[in-house]
């Protein structure tokens, strides 16, 4: 994988309904607060049987002597239950630094249970999984793609430096089963007949094996006949290729 700035490691274990606070205050949308001529609002919904969510994106179109937020781009991700406001995510002023940034819907989701949500910028990128109880986890995020068999995500943490991060999370028992302590600087994912591994960045030879049937990363030597034989992984959402600041599926 290119250079860039993504590393691993181990956050704390979120259970579904249990989420860090959003950062700054829930505030809530109030479209006059954004007049036309200086923001751009892209405001979109998106339907989970009775759940509704809802993605909100302003963005500053280049008026840099406005005092108020954003200065580039606010976000809001609000989860309703019929007419009623279950939970909102509010990320008041989101720094572009890194790849995109904003609130983004991938095109390609994790199957049918659940909407997923990548937020960007900060160098603190987040994976929110809504399922059909309107119940959200949010894990560390940035990067994901979801296993051949439907059965799992993999979510690699935007980041600076100093706060890298890896999450297995099980779609089936929605529940975290990896985040791995140490973890090297992640290369290219690839797929063979044993699994999952990823290419240490920069280290030729040296690799990861993801075990998920024990849950942990096994190191492994990978030759090039191994890599001639294995298929490079896809990631289902890159943040380096989207248009910034919006909420439409992409």
């Amino acid at each position: 994988m290119c250079n860039r700035l993504l590393f691993v490691t181990i956050v704390v274990a979120v259970a579904l309904g249990q989420t860090p606070a959003p950062r700054k205050t829930s505030k809530p949308f109030v479209a006059k607060d954004y007049p036309a001529e200086k923001f751009r609002i892209s405001k979109n919904e998106y339907a989970l049987g009775e759940i509704t969510v809802r993605v909100i994106n302003v963005k500053n179109l280049g008026y840099v002597e406005h005092k108020d937020t954003p200065h580039y781009c606010s976000a809001w991700v609000e989860v309703m239950k019929r007419e009623q406001l279950v939970k909102r995510f509010y990320y008041e002023d989101i720094e572009p630094v890194g790849f995109s940034f904003g609130a983004f819907v991938p095109k390609l989701q994790p199957g049918s249970e659940f909407v997923a949500i990548v937020k960007e910028g900060d160098y603190d990128g987040r994976l929110l999984l809504v399922n059909r109880e309107g119940e959200t986890v949010d894990l560390p995020g940035g990067f994901y793609f979801v296993t051949a068999d439907k059965k799992y995500i993999i979510s690699e943490y935007a980041s600076d430096d100093s706060e890298p991060g890896l999450t297995v999370f099980d779609l089936t028992n929605q529940r975290i089963v990896l985040q791995p302590k140490d973890t090297p600087e992640i290369g290219s994912w690839y797929s063979d007949e044993s699994g999952y591994f990823f290419m240490e960045y920069e280290r030729p030879g040296h690799a990861q094996r993801l075990d998920l049937d024990n849950q942990r990363l096994v190191k492994i030597r990978v030759n090039a006949n191994d890599l001639r034989n294995a298929t490079k992984v896809r990631y289902d959402f890159d943040p380096r290729k989207k248009q910034d600041c919006v909420s439409a599926q992409h």
